[in-house]
């Protein structure tokens, strides 16, 4: 959930209910705070709690949702990257989260999900991952955004040769620069 802004959205939308759920007790206080910040009354229209969702318990019971709204950690890399920056790490293709997601999702009877990708992400992998669980797939828009591949390599060694490998066979989607930059 982070600091709880995709909840507000969807509360400011239309959204009756969210549920706040994230590994990390900061995040999950930080949307609860968001929440009341803007005027939302717990129990009434959102409810939070910590959840790790590699575990096997579901996020808020067996309550069923119609939408499943989330960014989750996406970055493919090295296994030494799930050591240092477990709040990145997603496997080493970058999708054990999106493929974790889709699971809950089906298994709560979601009727729809909406997650946020990256450029480290193969949009068409997780793309193929929904329309394979029986949701359609719609990207809604795209921002190119710029990082320094030096600052890819120091999240782990070999992070940076990781995700060239990945992107070499279609596993990622993003250029790099003659000054070393990845858009």
């Amino acid at each position: 959930c982070g600091t709880g802004i995709l909840g507000m959205l969807a509360l400011r939308l239309g959204a009756s209910f969210i549920h706040f759920a994230d590994v990390d007790g900061a995040s999950v206080r930080a949307a609860g705070e968001t929440a009341r910040a803007n005027g939302y009354v717990e129990g009434d229209t959102w409810a939070a709690s910590a959840h790790d969702l590699l575990g096997d318990a579901p996020v808020c019971g067996e309550r069923a949702f119609t939408l499943l709204l989330c960014n989750p950690p996406q970055m493919a890399g090295p296994e030494g990257l799930a050591s240092l920056r477990p709040d990145k790490y997603a496997g080493p293709d970058g999708l054990l989260f999106y493929r974790r997601l889709i699971e809950l999702a089906r298994r709560q009877r979601v009727a729809r999900c909406a997650f946020m990708q990256t450029s480290f992400s193969s949009f068409a992998a997780v793309d193929n991952a929904l329309t394979d669980a029986g949701y359609r797939a719609l990207t809604l828009g795209t921002q190119r955004r710029t990082v320094d591949a030096a600052a890819v390599e120091a999240l782990a060694e070999g992070t940076l040769a990781h995700v060239e490998a990945l992107r070499a066979a279609a596993g990622a989607a993003f250029a790099l620069d003659g000054d070393g930059l990845i858009e």
